[in-house]
């Protein structure tokens, strides 16, 4: 395995000593010089019972998604005998979802560690957040906001290429912020570009799933109770003159049936005008609606009509289902497989 950290002898150091920490109670990790390069060190973790998994460790200062491919190509050349351990001083959620896909190791200073051998596994998460020095740049590290959203949803939802000035243009975003929102998702291996800097592909799985992360943390939602189900609420959303978006658990279950859903999720405009259009009723304990307040006009983009409902688009219900509470995984695979096989009806 490789560990991708600097070459600073004081931040190999530093690494070194942390992996002893983390580890279980009872492991032992002896670190050894590669004498034969072109890795920095060997590690061998030695658990209770006597069982031993060989490393090999590369330690380097910063590590991206976008550097996954190298690390891909060097664990290629290990014997079967050894895997190989990235470490380094931070790693991303995304940076760790990269390399467990690979089945390659990896350990960072805040405490995440994934040590995978044939004969041991350890898994462990740490923190996700990192204190930036005073002399660096911020880097950008979320898609939080409705200017990422907006952005997000028209990538998942559109087919490249397109150009950042296209992109700006049909989101009305300016065109500053799409190309820094874009050099984040190039650097998280969401998006990919050709040289003159158009997008020419969209990982629209992994951007859902990564934009979800971030949705979560910024909605505004109130819950309501309709008593005689979400049946009615449903027809009554039908005859509505209001703006909205079924999303979530209903939304998904018009589109790829697992369960009968027994709360509806609704994307309106305002919330504090949703209650007397819609007849609702307050609920402090107990609720089968939920409304949303939405967090851009997108929301009620590239919408779906089943039943004379208007659904959310396939790529924002499927974000709110791995962001509601009470979301299940589930129905979230059922859209997921359904998204695929139907790309061309709802990505254009």
């Amino acid at each position: 395995m490789l560990l991708a950290v600097s070459n600073s002898g004081t931040l190999s150091n530093t690494l070194k000593t942390h992996i002893g920490h983390i580890l279980p109670k009872d492991w032992s990790a002896t670190f050894r010089p590669d004498s034969r390069r072109p890795f920095d060190s060997r590690l061998d973790v030695t658990t209770p019972r006597g069982a031993v998994g060989h490393f090999v460790i590369e330690f380097k200062a910063r590590f991206e998604p976008r550097d996954i491919d190298a690390v891909i190509r060097s664990s290629q050349q290990l014997p079967k005998s050894q895997r190989m351990l990235l470490m380094a001083s931070r790693l991303s959620s995304r940076s760790r979802q990269l390399l467990r896909e690979q089945g390659i190791s990896h350990a960072d200073l805040a405490g995440n560690i994934w040590l995978s051998s044939e004969s041991m596994l350890i898994d462990r998460t740490g923190v996700n957040k990192f204190p930036t020095p005073a002399t660096e740049r911020r880097p950008r590290s979320s898609l939080r906001g409705p200017i990422s959203g907006r952005i997000v949803r028209f990538l998942c939802d559109a087919r490249p290429p397109f150009k950042v000035r296209e992109i700006a243009a049909r989101t009305m975003v300016n065109p500053g912020n799409v190309s820094r929102i874009i050099a984040f998702l190039e650097q998280e291996r969401l998006v990919e570009r050709s040289g003159n800097g158009a997008v020419t592909d969209v990982d629209w799985e992994a951007l859902i799933r990564r934009w979800s992360d971030d949705l979560q943390k910024e909605r505004h939602a109130e819950t309501f109770l309709e008593p005689r189900g979400v049946d009615v609420m449903a027809e009554r959303l039908s005859k509505c003159r209001m703006q909205y978006a079924i999303t979530g658990s209903f939304a998904s279950a018009r589109l790829a049936p697992t369960i009968v859903p027994v709360a509806i999720d609704v994307y309106v405009e305002r919330i504090d005008e949703a209650p007397d259009l819609l007849s609702l009723r307050a609920s402090e304990r107990i609720g089968n609606v939920r409304i949303i307040e939405a967090f851009d006009p997108v929301a009620f983009e590239r919408t779906m009509s089943r039943d004379e409902l208007v659904l959310a688009s396939p790529s924002q219900i499927a974000a709110d289902l791995l962001s509601l509470p009470k979301r299940s995984q589930h129905e979230y695979s059922a859209l997921l497989d359904w998204m695929k096989r139907h790309e061309s009806d709802w990505r254009r």
